[in-house]
C-alpha cells in the first residue's frame, strides 16, 4: 500500500491496462483482425505444435518488432523470424500459410539476422495483394515459442487490432 492508500485505508485498485502493461508482454506484429491461433488453417499452427498465440489477418504491409531482443531466426525469404525477448519471452512470426514458396517475391526485409530489435520497430514489409494473388493466405502468427514468464498466457480479444495493441500477456 502507498503512503495516500494507508491515510485513507483503501487499497490501490489496478485495472486490467495495468496488470497488462506490467506484465511481460508481446505486441501485435501486424495491424489487422485478430483471432485464435486454434482457427488458421494449418494444422502445425492450429495444434499449437509450434506454439501458442495469435493469428492476425493482415490489413497493412508493414511487420514489427513485437517485443525487444535479438532476433535470432530469420528465413532467408521473409516470411519468418524468431526474436529472442528481453522479458524472457521467445517469439516467432510467420507470415501467411505456405508463403514460403513465395522464395521471398512479396517480402521486404529491413533487419538481418543476430542483429538487435526494439519492440515496434518495422522489421518487414509484405505485400498482402501478391500473396493473395498467388494463391496463399498472408494469415500472419505470432506464437510463443518459449518464455520464463511467471503466470499464465492471456491472449487480445478476436477483432481489429493495431500495431500498439498487446496481442499476448502473462499474468
Amino acid at each position: 500500500m502507498g503512503l495516500f492508500s494507508k491515510l485513507f485505508n483503501k487499497e490501490a485498485e489496478t485495472t486490467a491496462a495495468q496488470t497488462e502493461a506490467a506484465a511481460p508482454s508481446v505486441l501485435c506484429p501486424v495491424a489487422g483482425t485478430l483471432a485464435d491461433i486454434s482457427t488458421v488453417a494449418d494444422q502445425a499452427f492450429a495444434s499449437k505444435t509450434m506454439g501458442d498465440g495469435v493469428a492476425i489477418v493482415p490489413t497493412d504491409s508493414a511487420v514489427i518488432a513485437p517485443v525487444s531482443g535479438s532476433v535470432d531466426a530469420l528465413f532467408p525469404t521473409g516470411h519468418a523470424f524468431g526474436i529472442t525477448g528481453d522479458n524472457g519471452i521467445t517469439v516467432m512470426v510467420h507470415v501467411g500459410i505456405d508463403t514460403v514458396e513465395m522464395q521471398g517475391d512479396g517480402f521486404t526485409l529491413h533487419v538481418a539476422q543476430g542483429e538487435r530489435v526494439e519492440a515496434g520497430q518495422k522489421l518487414l514489409d509484405i505485400d498482402i495483394d501478391k500473396i493473395r494473388a498467388a494463391g496463399f493466405d498472408p494469415v500472419t502468427m505470432c506464437l510463443v515459442a518459449e518464455h520464463t514468464c511467471a503466470g499464465e498466457l492471456h491472449k487480445h480479444a478476436d477483432g481489429a487490432v493495431t500495431t500498439q495493441d498487446t496481442a499476448i500477456w502473462f499474468a
